[in-house]
């Protein structure tokens, strides 16, 4: 459940005179030229996280917000205008080669309020998604215009798809510290002494 301040509520409730500006994370590895911050504001935007996103025009569209009774694991994607370098390669192709799933992506938005002469920014930040790339596809228009549309998942989601899952007890606990549920894990490659069900193999 997202839990939000009361100026992002009311924005929720009643948008007019609110704009909302899209924020995007994607955070490569170094290995493929590190984190890259999009926007689609009209200029580029410090959030309130500290991070300058660019509004390069590279942010085309991603996947409409769905308000839904249950829990859903519904992809979701992200469509990116892929520009070539000055040696006619591409950006983010050249990027997706050296890691092209597992990436982290973070999509947020942030409020400006307009309803008077001067505009003012929200307090907060409202996540609508965090996920996993799982698949990437590329297309090429009648009009040269290049694009890579990123397809991205939760950890549960296509677990084939994941190359970095969290099924060590290192790496969960480097985000959740109390969490122990992956301390046996690295048993898991012997065989068991305790067969679950029956008597125990017996």
């Amino acid at each position: 459940m997202l839990a939000v301040n009361s100026q992002i509520e009311n924005a929720i409730i009643d948008p007019q005179n609110i704009i909302a500006i899209t924020l995007l994370k994607i955070e490569f590895p170094v290995s493929a030229g590190g984190p890259v911050y999009l926007t689609d504001a009209a200029s580029d935007w410090t959030g309130h996280d500290g991070i300058t996103y660019l509004a390069d025009g590279t942010l085309k569209s991603v996947s409409p917000i769905k308000a839904e009774t249950s829990v859903s694991r519904d992809l979701f994607r992200i469509v990116l205008s892929d520009l070539p370098n000055l040696d006619n390669t591409f950006i983010y192709r050249t990027r997706l080669r050296i890691a092209n799933t597992g990436v982290p992506v973070t999509l947020s938005m942030e409020f400006l309020d307009v309803s008077s002469e001067i505009t003012s920014v929200l307090t907060g930040t409202l996540q609508i998604y965090k996920g996993q790339v799982s698949h990437v596809s590329s297309e090429v228009t009648s009009d040269n215009d290049s694009s890579i549309t990123l397809t991205c998942s939760g950890p549960l989601t296509k677990l084939r798809n994941i190359t970095n899952r969290l099924t060590t007890h290192n790496n969960q606990t480097s985000l959740y510290p109390n969490d122990t549920c992956f301390k046996q894990s690295a048993l898991t490659e012997n065989p068991a002494s305790f067969l679950f069900g029956g008597n125990n193999g017996a």
